[in-house]
């Protein structure tokens, strides 16, 4: 089971996340409230870029768990798109379920080695 990180400020959206996450067997956790402030660890973190303050949030996260792999779910245009540069997959809305899926399978499998024989740690190296 992997944890995944959910930035996303649509409510209906976020549900969304959250129940696909659920269906794969994965657990969610929320950005904290105010930043500048450390992230939950997480495998991988669901962004939408062109939220305030998630470029930033995305390198806490990644200095907090290096390997955590990156999916972006763009909702308009980002001042700061660097951190997203080596994200696992960009979905542009609408996206669709399956293309969901398939993103956040390949980023667990890419952060946690599962899949490849590999333990955590030890996988294909997305940082």
């Amino acid at each position: 089971m992997a944890i995944i990180l959910l930035v996303e400020g649509h409510p209906e959206v976020r549900a969304l996340l959250g129940a696909v996450v659920a269906d794969l067997g994965h657990s969610c956790v929320d950005p904290p409230a105010r930043l500048p402030a450390i992230p939950p660890a997480a495998d991988v973190v669901v962004v939408d870029p062109s939220l305030p303050g998630a470029a930033g949030l995305v390198r806490a996260a990644k200095r907090r768990s290096p390997r955590a792999a990156v999916v972006a779910l763009p909702s308009g245009p980002s001042d700061d798109a660097e951190p997203m540069e080596d994200a696992v997959a960009t979905l542009s809305r609408p996206f669709s379920l399956d293309a969901l899926s398939r993103a956040l399978r390949r980023a667990v499998e890419l952060a946690t080695g599962a899949g490849t024989g590999a333990g955590p740690g030890i996988g294909p190296s997305v940082a």
